[in-house]
């Protein structure tokens, strides 16, 4: 009797260190987060180096969640993985049917191929205002192989690129920001920044207030960018010009000052401290702080960790 105790007892446990810490529709959760992020570094983590033996992998480009990909023990590209030890996002599973699959997804999707031999269905999803998420459901001689989310960037906001591109303009994306924390004015990134702003309007050895353009950036002692704040318009600067103009540019996770809490969440993911009107958001490399003020994002800041911020 006391062996099977023991015996049931090392199960559980042994099942509790296999499950994935994140799966079902937290995965689609981490499409667009950065690398940094809690649940995203807990995944990776999960994974390291054991695609095969974990069932999943996490593609990352500049360090942004752009894939992840849940494999079956028929997948093509692992052979024989350990199916993936969670649940799919929308309610799929490996035993299902193509019909049961297709009716999980409902209206919308699209298929390719044959059901006798390789099939795929798949239906995007929207991220934000801009982006997608890219669902794609792989069978196999009519048993399901793999799960994949993938981010797809608006063709909107590829189309502004690239036209911006194309009359050598000059493009400043959400993720840029990152790559400005911690460094000084001259690094390439930064310098680029400044010159969408032109000249500012106050300096001295800590800040430089762009009020006109709705930015301030705070540095440090050894002159790193500090903080970057994006004004949505009005607040008060002491300076002249009195009050900062609405900052009409991209924001890090491409906040826009008319979201409101919950499309920032649907953006950004759940933060690490809510305290109400203020929200934190942290990975690595930087902290973002997002207030707001009559239910809409009322001002942003990206900077330093507090943890590792130099005074």
């Amino acid at each position: 009797m006391k062996k099977n105790i023991l015996w049931f007892l090392l199960l559980i446990q042994y099942s509790t260190f296999a499950q994935a810490p994140v799966d079902g529709d937290e995965l689609v959760k981490l499409i667009g987060l950065r690398k940094g992020n809690d649940k995203a570094t807990a995944f990776e983590n999960y994974i390291g180096t054991n695609i095969e033996a974990k069932g999943a992998s996490i593609t990352f480009d500049q360090n942004v969640v752009m894939r992840i990909d849940l494999y079956n023990s028929n997948n093509p590209f692992f052979p024989g993985a350990t199916p993936f030890a969670g649940k799919l996002p929308k309610e799929l599973d490996f035993s299902q049917t193509i019909f049961k699959a297709k009716a999980l997804l409902g209206d919308g999707f699209e298929q390719d191929g044959e059901p006798a031999g390789a099939l795929t269905i798949s239906k995007q999803y929207p991220l934000n205002d801009l982006d997608a998420i890219k669902l794609t459901v792989d069978f196999r001689k009519g048993k399901m192989s793999m799960v994949t989310l993938m981010y797809q960037k608006g063709d909107a906001e590829k189309a502004a690129d690239a036209e911006a591109a194309s009359e050598g303009g000059i493009i400043i994306r959400g993720d840029d920001y990152f790559y400005m924390v911690k460094k000084n004015i001259y690094n390439k990134e930064v310098e680029k920044f400044l010159m969408t702003l032109g000249n500012y309007d106050f300096e001295d050895r800590s800040i430089q207030m762009f009020i006109k353009k709705g930015v301030t950036i705070q540095f440090n002692q050894a002159k790193q960018i500090r903080k970057i704040t994006f004004y949505s318009g009005g607040q008060p600067s002491s300076k002249r010009p009195p009050n900062f103009t609405s900052f009409d540019g991209k924001m890090p996770f491409n906040l826009k000052f008319s979201d409101t809490k919950d499309v920032v969440v649907q953006k950004a993911g759940n933060p690490k401290t809510d305290d109400g009107n203020r929200m934190i958001y942290a990975d690595s490399n930087a902290e973002i702080e997002v207030i707001f003020n009559s239910g809409k994002v009322y001002q942003v800041s990206i900077g330093m960790p507090q943890q590792t911020e130099k005074k």
